[in-house]
Parts: structure tokens; sequence; C-alpha cells
């Protein structure tokens, strides 16, 4: 018997918690993943992840933290809260001299 894997809760919240932290729209997340790593990503399969319909693949988790500058594994280990991602993501723009 195969090892069933538990879908990450937070998931979803946290991806909306890191496109607005960087400030803009699903379109323009979808297009900054495609930059990143090179991925077609549409802005509907975006709402889908944001929405815990689907879940994105491996490359596209690898993308977010990228863009969000934080390690994979805070964005989906569940013992991580949604609060825990957003005041680090707020000290790493503090950390860079941004304002926001």
């Amino acid at each position: 018997m195969g090892h069933v894997r538990r879908k990450p809760k937070l998931l979803p919240h946290k991806f909306v918690v890191i496109r607005e932290h960087l400030g803009i729209a699903p379109v323009d997340m979808a297009r900054k993943l495609e930059v990143v790593r090179k991925l077609k990503v549409t802005s509907r399969r975006l709402s889908n992840y944001e929405n815990g319909k689907s879940e994105p693949t491996l490359m596209e988790l690898l993308a977010y933290a990228r863009l969000a500058g934080v390690p994979m594994d805070l964005i989906v280990d569940d013992r991580v809260s949604v609060n825990a991602l957003r005041k680090l993501l707020g000290k790493s723009i503090r950390g860079t001299g941004r304002q926001t």
C-alpha cells in the first residue's frame, strides 16, 4: 500500500500572503512565475491554488519561495502559521531596505 500524503491546509492562504506581500495581482504573479522558472501559469490556475482547488507543481512551489525570498519548507509546512510567514516576509522587506 502506498503512503497517502496529507495536503497542506495552510498552503492556499500562504500563496495569498506571498502575492499580497509582493503587492501584485494574480495575473502579474502568473507572469512573475513564468519569468522565475520559465513556467506556463495562468491566473486562473493561480486562483485555483489560492482557493485550495488544486496544488502547484514542485517547480511552481520553488518559484513561489524564490519570489518571496523564503525557504520552500516555510510555505508547505503547516507547522509554520500564516501569521509567522507574514512576519518573516515583513522582516525580509526591512532587511533589503525597501519600504512597505
